[in-house]
C-alpha cells in the first residue's frame, strides 16, 4: 500500500500547485479585464466630453483684400493657401 499512497500524494501535491497557479492566472486575468474595461470608459468619455462643450472660434490670420466685390473665399484641404474670388 505504500507505493500508491506515495503516488496519490504527490499527485495531490501537483494537483494543488496546478489549481494556484490556474487560480493566480485567472484572478489576474480577471482583474486585467476589468481594468480594460474601465481605461475603455475613461477613454470614450474623454473623447466624447468636448460635444458637451460650447463651441469656440479664433481667427488664425486675417487677409486684406483690395476688391470691390468680393463672391467667394475659402482655403485648400492643406490650410496652406488661401484664395477670393472677385468680380
Amino acid at each position: 500500500m505504500k507505493p500508491s499512497s506515495q503516488i496519490n500524494e504527490r499527485y495531490f501535491k501537483k494537483s494543488k500547485a496546478r489549481d494556484r497557479v490556474a487560480r493566480w492566472a485567472i484572478t489576474v486575468g480577471g482583474v486585467g479585464i476589468i481594468a480594460v474595461v474601465i481605461g475603455m470608459l475613461v477613454l470614450i468619455t474623454s473623447v466624447a466630453m468636448p460635444l458637451f462643450y460650447d463651441a469656440s472660434t479664433e481667427p488664425l490670420s486675417e487677409i486684406v483684400v483690395e476688391a470691390t466685390r468680393v463672391v467667394d473665399a475659402g482655403v485648400d484641404d492643406y490650410l496652406e493657401s488661401a484664395f477670393v474670388l472677385s468680380d
